[in-house]
């Protein structure tokens, strides 16, 4: 798995306090490295933290504003998904130099959510600059436009088990590894949205509200289920 391995080889060879990742396709807006500096100064003990981002196309038009939900509880908050992705996140050499990424090749797609839910499990306080300071490229060959269902279910198939295994990660996430389980099969549904499997989207909806009645409340349930009416 590539881009897990390369990102350990630069943790491994970085040197700085701290780090952040920038994807091909991602980049930073003016603010970003200058607010991040100032977040720390005003932060002694923010070893992660991250500001938001947005969608937009090769003309810099804004295609999308991501929703960030609160981060009271860190936890709860990256149970229901992946608000850090790999852009706008700066985390401290006690975090890169002892967390590293899973480079099973499963995770192709998901390595990130998966790194950010294990790193989360040892520094559970999650900082935000609440200002838009990066840009996600859209383009036809983001990865996450080009997800085979199979190929994804294979691979959260993958992260449960891992989890399950993984005693401290149950002991920190408790009942919430259900909501994790929603928060995957969500996506999972929406790859089938998106092949008009629309069987199959029925089949992850109702998988995601018996493993979490929570599901119910969340905006990519009704999303998903508007999908199929139309």
């Amino acid at each position: 798995m590539r881009r897990a391995k390369s990102r350990n080889t630069g943790m491994r060879f970085a040197k700085g306090e701290y780090l952040t990742f920038l994807d091909s396709d991602d980049f930073m807006l003016p603010d970003n490295l200058s607010d991040a500096y100032q977040y720390i100064q005003n932060h002694s003990k923010a070893y992660l933290f991250h500001n938001l981002y947005q969608l937009v196309d090769q003309d810099n038009t804004v295609l999308y504003q991501y929703q960030f939900l609160p981060i009271k509880n860190p936890l709860d908050t990256i149970a229901r998904g992946n608000f850090l992705s790999c852009i706008g996140v700066f985390l401290h050499s006690k975090i890169y130099k002892t967390i590293y990424w899973d480079e099973h090749p499963l995770l192709t797609g998901s390595e990130d959510y998966d790194y950010w839910l294990r790193v989360i499990v040892k520094y559970p306080n999650v900082g935000r600059i609440p200002k838009i300071n990066s840009n996600i490229l859209h383009h036809g060959t983001r990865t996450i436009n080009n997800q085979d269902a199979v190929q994804a279910q294979a691979r959260f198939d993958y992260m449960i088990e891992k989890y399950r295994n993984d005693r401290e990660f149950i002991a920190a996430y408790k009942h919430r590894l259900n909501t994790i389980k929603a928060t995957l099969w969500l996506f999972l549904a929406g790859l089938h949205l998106n092949a008009g499997d629309k069987l199959q989207v029925l089949k992850w909806l109702k998988n995601a509200f018996f493993a979490d009645a929570y599901t119910l409340k969340r905006r990519e349930f009704y999303s998903l289920v508007a999908g199929i009416i139309r």
